[in-house]
């Protein structure tokens, strides 16, 4: 029986916004990026943020929700409202944002590259404090602001541990929690902070006060804490549960709720004595919960996870939608009809152009790692176990076909509708003549996964794959329709997940850390071409002579206008990891991955401005990653600007001390490339920061000698 996919909570953008928005979510819906904090002003009023820089806003409880525009790509830990304008968001490598008209513009007020922020409270206008810790593990940070956020004071909070949450009674009480159970309190402002006892190890994640006195903090392996007295004394609760819990709220002096891991709620009305397991109907991990009031609350969490109630929590009810399985390829037959398929034998299609998405019977629960299709009704798809199976129905029936091996299959390709090939483990090559009737295995010559193929016409045909942890890449080709494959090239450092070609003579081959391998003569010969990113791709399309797509972890997706000679990076919108891009022309296109993750674009992943693409003038100032990382001792560090702009790009040492100014002056707007050249530096990790027109961005890079 088919299920349809439908979607209570939906994403809706102003004209202006979708204009400058290459690529949209389709599933799940609104977005699929892990939300890490909720907050609402009123029952109606309500922010989410979490990774990729996410901030979505909703005017009508959740229904509809509207993507702001952050500023970063950075992942956002935590929200705090003043009131309906007021608002701050924080997250990784410091960053602090600032609204003061509802969201519709965020404006950085702070950024520390090395730290991460994980919560942030006000308890006025004036007062908040914003607390987290260093990147690395060792190391608190406590952050304190008078004015508004326009000044960010650190202050000593007398630990090296890292802390999770702040909550502040009065303009100078606040309590302060994080690893190792540690509890520490101010009474004046912050300039002292002494240690209160919790009596347990674990991490405290939240921490909430009802009052002066009345307080409440929860951590991993389903510890409560509650004191009535300040924090003299701490006092245990049992949970009935050893699960992670992650967020607290109390909406009055006894009633209150937890959220956690494996979809944990509790809710306790006694002011936490006891507590009560709720059933939320998901088993993704909860990131928060809040409550506007004693019936009216929501819960935010993994891949894009969105839960509210109205009663109390007897009942939570989904506002966000879609399947979330892992997807591992994307076939778009034409511009209404495609399909996408996953883990646990998912697969999913669409025939309106990917505004819905249907759930079909596989018959597996094999991982179906590759689909394609030879004609609107007819497709394949392979994956563990040797699975291969078959439709001529466009779907509604899929039947299994005899591969003859017991190795994963992680490719599928047909140069004709009668002929196809499927690579998987230890080498394993597939070959079938007669529309999968019967799959015969030919010889590889090699041991390796193998873990795409690719023809060029039905004779001239391509596979490459390595070890999948990132070592022993190679690149196999046959020109006789597989009875011979010759190792063309091998990569020893890298593994090889997808190849594509432009033309006979033009491909590209994408691979581990950021890793991307051209050839100009049919693949005689492969050279690497500067990605300009360290994340791993794991696969590759070109639609066109000249346009091609990479797409891999933490949402990367790259665009080549030369046929793979140069590549920029685009504004995914996603942190998801992108197992699969595929496009229709060279402006509608697909990706697919992790969270069950599809996002479509109808421009090439970019807009029209001013008569220009974004691909050649950039809509985003961006930092991207250093290439090579690590280096010894030259790499290139690449930027964008949207328009020109004074700049600066620096680079410092983790003990933030600058050892190099790269950049220091006016820069047209365009792609930078600068080269840093770590001669005269010991071993070690450094920071390197770009400032542009009051925005700024910071990422890090890995010296090996």
């Amino acid at each position: 029986m088919k299920k349809m996919i439908m979607f209570i909570g939906v994403l809706l953008f102003p004209l202006s916004q979708l204009l400058a928005q290459g690529w949209v979510w389709q599933n799940p819906l609104p977005q699929g990026n892990t939300l890490y904090a909720t907050r609402y002003v009123n029952a109606g009023l309500g922010y989410a943020a979490g990774d990729a820089g996410s901030i979505l806003k909703t005017t009508n409880g959740g229904i509809t929700w509207i993507r702001q525009s952050s500023g970063t790509t950075n992942q956002l830990t935590a929200l705090h409202f003043v009131d309906a304008n007021t608002g701050y968001a924080v997250g990784a490598e410091g960053t602090i944002l600032k609204t003061t008209n509802g969201g519709a513009e965020w404006v950085h007020q702070y950024t520390e590259p090395s730290t991460t922020l994980s919560s942030v409270h006000f308890v006025d206008i004036n007062t908040g404090c914003a607390v987290g810790g260093a990147s690395s593990g060792v190391g608190s940070m406590i952050l304190w602001t008078t004015n508004g956020g326009m000044n960010w004071g650190p202050q000593n909070g007398g630990t090296t541990n890292q802390l999770s949450s702040v909550f502040l009674t009065n303009a100078t009480t606040a309590y302060v929690v994080g690893v190792g159970g540690t509890i520490r309190k101010t009474t004046d402002g912050g300039a002292n902070w002494g240690s209160q006892t919790s009596g347990t190890p674990n991490t405290l994640y939240s921490v909430f006060f009802t009052d002066a006195s009345t307080g409440a903090t929860v951590g991993n392996g389903g510890v409560i804490f509650r004191t009535t007295d300040g924090g003299a004394v701490w006092q245990s609760q049992p949970s009935g549960t050893f699960d992670w819990l992650q967020s607290l709220w109390f909406t009055d002096a006894n009633t209150a709720y937890i959220v956690g891991s494996f979809g944990t709620i509790l809710k306790s009305t006694n002011g936490g004595s006891a507590w009560v397991p709720l059933t939320s109907g998901t088993q993704y991990f909860l990131q928060s919960v809040h409550f506007t009031d004693a019936n009216t609350g929501h819960a935010v969490g993994e891949s894009g996870t969105m839960l509210v109630t109205t009663n109390g929590g007897t009942s939570w009810l989904p506002q966000s939608e879609g399947s979330t399985r892992w997807l591992q390829s994307i076939f778009p037959v034409d511009a209404n009809v495609g399909y996408a398929t996953g883990e646990f034998g998912t697969i999913l299609k669409t025939t309106n152009g990917g505004a819905n998405w249907t759930s079909q019977s596989s018959g597996t629960t094999s991982v179906l790692q590759s689909v394609s299709f030879t004609d609107a009704n007819t497709g394949y798809a392979v994956g563990d176990g040797g699975t291969i199976i078959k439709t001529t129905n466009g779907g509604t029936l899929w039947e299994p076909q005899q591969s003859g091996v017991s190795e994963w299959l992680f490719s599928v390709a047909f140069p004709t509708a009668s002929t196809g090939y499927a690579v998987g483990y230890d080498g394993t090559i597939l070959k079938t003549t007669n529309s999968g009737g019967v799959w015969a295995p030919q010889t590889s010559n090699v041991v390796q996964q193998l873990a795409s193929v690719y023809f060029l016409d039905a004779s001239t045909g391509f596979a490459v794959g390595g070890d999948s942890y990132g070592a022993n890449g190679v690149i196999l080709r046959t020109t006789n329709g597989g009875a011979n494959w010759t190792n063309q090239h091998v990569e020893p450092l890298a593994m090889l997940w997808s190849i594509a070609f432009a033309d006979a003579n033009n491909g590209c081959a994408v691979g581990s850390d950021g890793l991307i391998l051209r050839t100009t003569n049919g693949g005689s010969s492969w050279g690497s071409q500067p990605s300009g990113v360290s994340e791993w791709l794991y696969s590759i399309h070109f639609p066109s002579a000249t346009a091609g797509y990479a797409a891999g972890d933490a949402g990367t997706i790259l665009k080549t206008s030369d046929g793979g000679m140069h590549w920029a990076r685009q504004a995914s919108g996603a942190s998801n990891q992108i197992t699969s891009i595929r496009f229709l022309d060279a402006s509608t296109g697909f990706v697919a991955g992790s969270g069950g993750a599809i996002l479509k674009t109808t421009t090439g992943g970019s807009t029209s401005v001013g008569g220009e693409t974004a691909d050649q003038l950039p809509q985003l100032f961006q930092l991207f990653q250093n290439f090579p990382n690590p280096f010894n001792p030259t790499t290139t560090i690449s930027f964008e600007l949207p328009e020109a702009s004074t700049v600066t790009l620096k680079v410092y040492d983790v003990l933030g001390k600058e050892v190099s100014v790269l950049v220091h002056g006016v820069q047209r707007a365009g792609f930078h490339s600068i080269q840093f050249a770590a001669a005269s530096l010991s071993s070690g990790m450094y920071f390197y920061r770009l400032t542009a027109n009051g925005s700024s961005e910071t990422k890090r890079m890995l010296l090996m000698r």
